[in-house]
């Protein structure tokens, strides 16, 4: 048995109640009427503003989804790129050794045809 439905505190809820239908208000920092006098217009907003939040709260959640795969995707991303200007890195040594080399063997044989005549 919970405190609102305890046979001690229900003519106390009653009183309270009384008092809040005869002044018109919930409470002193409220301004919603009773909800005897609520209309059905009052009560359709609430609905359609938990629809709104279960709508919202669904769209959220696949943004959350969307952002975790896009993150998992960039991390791939930034890992192959990484992988890429490695290898860059790596054809740049290869391309320069061979240059030397080929501006080696043809300064040899330049140097050779040149005794020659």
């Amino acid at each position: 048995m919970t405190r609102f439905n305890h046979p001690k505190y229900s003519k106390r809820n009653e009183g309270r109640n009384q008092k809040i239908a005869a002044s018109g208000k919930m409470h002193s920092s409220c301004e919603h009427p009773p909800t005897a006098e609520l209309s059905s217009d009052h009560t359709a907003k609430p609905l359609a503003y938990e629809s709104e939040v279960v709508s919202l709260r669904r769209d959220n959640h696949e943004l959350k989804m969307k952002n975790g795969s896009l993150v998992k995707r960039l991390t791939l991303l930034a890992s192959e790129n990484q992988a890429l200007k490695q290898r860059a890195k790596e054809m740049e040594a290869k391309c320069n050794y061979f240059e030397t080399n080929v501006n080696m063997d043809f300064s040899i044989r330049l140097h050779e045809y040149s005794q020659k005549c």
